[in-house]
């Protein structure tokens, strides 16, 4: 949230997510492309406030996570 990425970080956001679209497809029947959203929280100290707001469950010990 308010930060900005350089290409590279795009582009390796846009390659980790071509990766588990690719698993998942090997994985599952998948008929259409769902949409990925991603928050960027710009430093740890941003995501941690914003991770009091997410399910347990659903946390991630290195800064990410998947509801």
């Amino acid at each position: 949230m308010n930060c900005e990425i350089t290409k590279a970080e795009k582009e390796s956001i846009e390659i980790v997510a071509k990766y588990e679209l690719d698993f998942y497809r090997q994985v599952f029947h998948v008929r259409k492309i769902p949409a990925i959203s991603i928050m960027l929280y710009g430093d740890e100290k941003k995501y941690r406030v914003a991770e009091k707001c997410i399910p347990r469950y659903a946390r991630g010990t290195v800064g990410y996570y998947r509801p």
